[in-house]
């Protein structure tokens, strides 16, 4: 055979790093060289170097596999993306028979197995022997990409060879295939138009977007383009059909949503070119909905129909742009049927009233308009037989919404047809205003039928029945009440009262409205009389019945009414009143009295009467009388006081001390004696009668601290206390009554660290305290580990006693305790607090109380407490008389169930018959058939006596502290403190340690091993929860008395179930401001907040961390005695002749008061003196401070080892603010001491060297 010459082969070769696009031509040159691909003869293409053999032997493989190439069918043009059918022709000239089975296959050669027609084989249509020719038909899809394609295919068995000849190589021109269409406009609610891809028959998708094309406006719908479009359609589309129209609807939510905005079409590519839009895109907009049109045919406006009638509604309705969808109808607001086009109508029967019509239509796009609402009437016989009135049959009766009267027929003794006729009647007389709202039409309408005399003479005691005779049907209807009513003799009226009630609390002077109701069944009320005690008060034709009284005074009133009909017939009503006393004065005055030399000499107060009072030359007092009716404020009523029998006498030494004191009746006389530098060193203090006597004796240091105290008691043995003090004056060890030495090892600051005893026993260790003296922490002798945190306030925020206690503490804006958290306990324990805007408390509420869980509280103007609630266990209400003292304590139904009497000098003297007896000093002697007492030289109960005879005696250590007690034969108890509280208690049986709350209550006691042996509760205001009251430290630490339930708070008792002191309060009124007002209220009316250490001054425990606890306790105890033994008058105003509790209950400014100040040594007659205290930050200095800074620091030490300011700075003020006279150097060191409160006294100018307020500025000194 020939061969041809060689085949040029750089069409295929591979250049690195040419670009992509140089590839592409190089291969579009190749297919031009395909397009008559030389061949050898015998079919095979010849080798790229050698050519065709010139003698060409078949290889035995190649002989079974051989082809010949015949035709090929194919289009010279499609379209991209489309599917076209083809066909090659093959002649098998091989040996082997072609198969599907056997992988024999038409295979796409240029590009080899390439998907470019989307495959790249095609099956045979069944099996092709030797010499056999196939036509191969198969589907292909045009390229996406337009342009010249090549076509090539050649017969191979996969997996073995290519083999014969290929077919001729094409190019197949393909043509791109873009979106194109028209919108053509609206009809009626759709969009109209054609769109397609050009040269596809396949129908395209097409989106609607407003507002603006795709990317910018909101896509609303879609739709496919596949209706009928016509020729031009076609043409333009350059498809065989016309199935190219789309027709969109443009419904009512889309023209609510987008009227007005441009309309865009959006043909979608489905071989995916770009979606364009489409023609006329942007030109039309959504259009208006033009509002669908309805009226009300019927019924009439205002038209009246008997009831039960059928009703028809009918209506027209129109729409311009589109079409009615519907006609609903609207009876009161409901919907009662819906109607399509044409007949828009509907039947319904209406219930008796007054009725609202409308109709409603909704258009294809969905819009609803509204018709005229029209009002119809259903009309019933309304009435009814009200009663007999004179005789006179009385009622009313109409048809409702019909104007003008109706007949109303009546029969005696049953209905129509069974009883006797009456007669028919006219009901149009005037009625009641409310007769317009029951017939809808006027007020004509009521009757009045007088029966004749035959009637009544057949029908007396018969029924009476009546029959409205309907205005629109002529029908009778039965009224109301027929057959209710009979016909009899003249009924007597019936009169109420119905103000006051019987039970109306009314205090005098009391004024209250007197009022009644009257009523005649079978006539009318002729006049109502009202009567106070047989008394005309007021004659009334007519209601209402009613006058007010005033002045009622205390007692019962009875209240009368008569009630007269027309008739002449009466009735009454009566009733009894009780008008008391009110359950508090609504003010209380207290008045002061000056002499010539204006000295006070007279204080007259409701609780105490007048006190009056007598000086020497000196200006010690010398005598005072209290509890007298002496009220007259212009005289000091000495002579009459002198010979009162309340007189009590003082004697002085020529160093104006005092030397004894002396009353009436001997209990409480004093006689006092001192060592040569004036300190005291024995008070005999008589009980009662000369051989009952408390003696107090003391011995004191080389310094002149008290190292030594002893109380004898009717010269039995004594009890002493010994005092061991540090190189610094500290208080280091203390041997107690029975020979038991404690050991406090205090620190720098007299603080203690560790707290043990003689015989061993360990029972504080560790304790450290925060700055201003408070406790911060120890372990208690048993182990547990007591943590004291306070907040920024340094008030105490948490009290954690290991697992026997741990409160949380939480406070308002004022400081009060607004809630105590139990971690240890649980929420039942946890306390919640309320309070009115004087901070006294109002609620509090806790599970652990019981009940409903809160006590409630209730105030007067003067601080009185007027009721405690705890609902289902406790209701309380309190009476006070006119001298402010509580005399009733009454239970919900209003029984008394404490009533109490007190003496002249305000002391209770009976509780529910029970006797008190207090002395001419105020001091509690006995409580009848309970106990009896004994005082010592501080006034503090040295010894108890029981109905038995069996003696309690108790011994208090200077510091106000129970130290030691012999208990009746129980053996001797050592009380043990640290911090101003009860640590723990030494008895016969052992030793157990007390954890308190904030106030210094016990909450808990532990043994030796830590174990909670005893958990304790208490009310707001101190009364034991859940336990019996026992001989014990209670309440804030004071010993409880089970004898009597009472809490001893040292200079006063205080009965805790009803919040109040037993006697009255030894400090007076307040000046700046008004304070301690109220003589016998607890704490200021906040137990949360306040405590009283010994009976005379509420003190913020709390808020003030025991800042008055370490003054006192930082006191020589000289300086105690001698305050003690003071009992002159001071800084007594003599302008001030009045103080009212008006101001305290906020009415007016508040008047300047004067403090008064009577000491009485360990017995008060009257009020205390106490200091004043002022921030030093406040005060301003009047002159430059010269002292060396070895004096200053000396003071500054000083002061912080007593932990206060001992001495009283004097002050004076001066356009409210306060200047020192006195006690610079004092108020320099405080600060650098941890100082911030410093005691002052004020006076006024002229004092010394300062005369007036001009005095009054800044001149320096030498500085330092």
């Amino acid at each position: 055979m020939s061969r041809t010459g060689p085949i040029r082969q750089s069409c295929f070769v591979w250049r690195p790093g040419l670009h992509a696009a140089v590839l592409v031509v190089s291969l579009l040159s190749c297919v031009s060289a395909f397009a008559a691909p030389p061949r050898c003869e015998d079919g095979s293409r010849p080798h790229p170097t050698k050519g065709c053999p010139e003698d060409y032997e078949p290889l035995p493989g190649s002989l079974q596999r051989q082809s010949t190439y015949i035709s090929m069918s194919v289009p010279t043009q499609m379209v991209v993306g489309q599917l076209y059918a083809v066909s090659v022709t093959y002649k098998n000239i091989g040996k082997a028979t072609w198969t599907n089975d056997q992988n024999f296959r038409l295979g796409s050669w240029y590009p080899p197995d390439n998907l470019t027609w989307g495959t790249s084989r095609a099956n045979l249509p069944g099996p092709v022997a030797p010499n056999e020719t196939v036509t191969i038909p198969f589907t292909v899809r045009a390229p996406t990409q337009p342009g010249q394609h090549g076509f090539q295919w050649r017969m191979v068995q996969d997996g073995v060879e290519w083999f014969g000849g290929e077919t001729p190589a094409p190019m197949v021109n393909v043509v791109a295939s873009n979106v194109t269409g028209y919108i053509d406009g609206m009809s009626g609610a759709h969009l109209v138009g054609w769109a397609c891809s050009t040269g596809i028959e396949t129908p395209i998708d097409v989106h609607l977007y407003v507002g603006g094309a795709a990317g910018q406006g909101v896509g609303v719908s879609s739709t496919r383009a596949d209706l009928p479009a016509g020729a031009g359609v076609a043409s333009a589309c350059g498809t065989q059909g016309d199935a190219h129209g789309f027709r969109i609807p443009i419904d009512g939510g889309l023209i609510a949503a987008h009227q007005g905005k441009t309309i865009h079409v959006h043909g979608i590519s489905p071989v995916g070119a770009a979606n364009y839009e489409i023609g006329r895109s942007g030109v039309f907009v959504v259009p208006a909905n033009q509002q669908p049109v309805v009226t009300l045919v019927s019924p009439a406006h205002g038209a009246v129909y008997s009831e039960g009638t059928v009703i028809r509604l009918s209506a027209t309705a129109s729409d311009a742009d589109d079409g009615v969808a519907s006609v609903s109808f609207v009876v009161d607001g409901a919907m009662i049927g819906v109607t399509s086009p044409p007949n828009h109508f509907v039947d319904w029967v209406a219930s008796p009233g007054s009725h609202t019509v409308q109709a409603s239509v909704r258009d294809t796009r969905g819009a609803v308009v509204l018709s005229d609402s029209r009002t119809v009437h259903a009309s019933k016989v309304s009435g009814a037989i009200t009663g007999l009135r004179d005789g006179n049959i009385v009622g009313w009766a109409c048809s409702t919404h019909v104007p003008g009267p109706i007949k109303v027929r009546v029969f005696i003794g049953g209905p129509e047809g069974a009883g006797l006729s009456a007669g028919e009647y006219l009901a149009d007389r005037a009625g009641p205003t409310e007769r317009a709202a029951q017939c809808a039409t006027g007020s004509a309408h009521d009757f009045l039928i007088t029966p004749s005399a035959e009637v009544l003479q057949a029908g007396l005691g018969k029924t009476i029945h009546a029959y409205g005779v309907s205005a629109l049907t002529g029908q009778p209807v039965a009224l109301e009440g027929s057959g209710h009513h009979a016909l009899s003799a003249n009924q007597a009226p019936v009169v109420r009262i119905t103000a006051p009630q019987a039970t109306t609390a009314l205090t005098t002077p009391a004024t209250t409205l007197f009022s009644a109701s009257a009523s005649d069944a079978d006539g009318v009320v002729s006049d109502v009389r009202l009567y106070r005690g047989g008394a005309l008060v007021a004659e009334l034709s007519s209601a209402p019945y009613q006058v007010q009284l005033t002045g009622l005074g205390e007692g019962p009133h009875t209240l009368r009414a008569v009630a007269r009909d027309s008739r002449g017939a009466s009735g009454s009503d009566e009733i009894t009143i009780n008008v008391s006393a009110p359950q508090s004065p609504a003010s209380a005055a207290r008045r002061y009295v000056y002499d010539a030399q204006q000295r006070l000499c007279k204080v007259i107060e409701p609780e105490t009467g007048a006190t009056v009072m007598e000086y020497d030359g000196a200006g010690n007092v010398i005598w005072s009388a209290a509890g007298l009716a002496l009220p007259d404020a212009g005289r000091c009523d000495r002579e009459s006081a002198w010979s009162s029998g309340r007189r009590v006498d003082r004697v002085y030494d020529v160093r104006n001390r005092l030397v004894e004191l002396r009353f009436p009746d001997g209990r409480g006389n004093q006689r006092w004696e001192y060592t040569p530098d004036g300190l005291p060193s024995k008070v005999i203090t008589s009980n009662d009668g000369p051989n009952a006597a408390v003696v107090n004796s003391y011995r004191y240091s080389p310094s002149r601290q008290l190292i030594w105290e002893e109380s004898t008691l009717d010269g039995g043995s004594p009890l002493s206390i010994g005092y061991g003090r540090d190189r610094n004056g500290n208080l280091s060890s203390e041997t107690r009554p029975g020979g038991l030495t404690l050991s406090y090892e205090p620190d720098a600051l007299g603080q203690a660290r560790r707290i043990s005893d003689s015989a061993g026993a360990l029972y504080a260790e560790n304790i450290a305290w925060h700055p201003n003296g408070a406790l911060a922490g120890m372990r208690y002798g048993n182990g547990i580990e007591h943590q004291g945190v306070l907040n920024a306030r340094m008030l105490p925020s948490q009290l954690k006693d290991g697992t026997a206690s741990e409160l949380l503490y939480q406070y308002g804006a004022n400081g009060d305790v607004s809630a105590i958290i139990d971690r240890q306990q649980g929420t039942a324990h946890d306390i919640r607090m309320g309070y009115d805007g004087q901070g006294r408390l109002t609620l509090a509420q806790s599970a652990s109380f019981g009940g409903d869980g809160a006590f409630r509280y209730t105030y007067d103007v003067q601080d009185n407490l007027l009721s405690v609630q705890l609902g289902g266990v406790r209701s309380q209400q309190f009476w006070y008389d006119a001298r402010n003292q509580l005399t009733n304590v009454r239970d919900a139904a209003g029984a008394t169930v404490t009533g109490l009497a007190w003496d002249v000098q305000g002391n209770l003297s009976l509780r529910n018959g029970r006797k008190y007896d207090f002395d001419f000093g105020n001091r509690l002697r006995e409580v009848k058939e309970a106990e009896r007492y004994a005082y010592d030289a501080y006034g503090r109960r040295a010894v108890a006596y029981d109905a038995q005879g069996q003696r309690l005696r108790a011994m208090y250590s200077l510091a106000g502290q129970l130290v030691h007690e012999e208990r009746r034969g129980k053996g001797a108890s050592e009380y043990i403190h640290v911090g101003g509280r009860l640590l723990a208690t030494r008895s016969p049986t052992g030793v157990t340690w007390t954890h308190v709350d904030a106030l210094g209550s016990p909450v808990a006691v532990t043994d030796n091993t830590g174990s909670v042996v005893e958990r304790r509760r208490f009310e707001p205001y101190g009364a034991e929860l859940g336990g019996q009251v026992k001989d014990r430290p209670g309440y804030t630490g004071h010993v409880s008395d089970s004898a009597t339930g009472l809490s001893y708070m040292q200079q006063r008792y205080m009965d805790a179930l009803l919040g109040v002191f037993l006697s009255v309060d030894p400090v007076t009124a307040y000046e700046q401001p008004v304070g301690q007002f109220n003589r016998y209220r607890y704490a200021s009316g906040n137990p949360y907040k306040f405590t009283d250490p010994d009976g005379r001054m509420s003190r913020k425990d709390i808020e003030a961390a025991n800042q008055s606890f370490l003054l006192e306790k930082s006191k020589r105890p000289v300086d105690r005695l001698v305050d003690m033994v003071a009992s002159t008058i001071q800084d007594a105003r003599g302008d001030i002749k009045e103080i009212s509790s008006a101001a305290h209950s906020g009415s007016g400014e508040v008047p300047i008061a004067a403090v008064i100040s009577i000491a009485s040594m360990a017995t008060p007659v009257g009020p205390e003196i106490r200091p004043a205290v002022a921030e030093v930050r406040s005060l301003i200095a009047t002159h430059g401070r010269t002292m060396s800074n070895k004096a200053l620091d000396r003071l500054v030490k000083s002061i912080r080892s007593d932990g206060a300011v001992r001495e009283s700075l004097v002050v004076t003020r001066h356009e409210g603010a306060l200047y020192i006279l006195d006690g610079h150097h004092r108020a320099l060191a405080a600060p650098r001491a941890g100082v911030s409160e410093v005691p002052v006294r004020e006076v006024q100018l002229p004092w010394g060297a300062y005369k007036s307020p001009a005095d009054l500025v800044y001149s320096a000194g030498p500085g330092y």
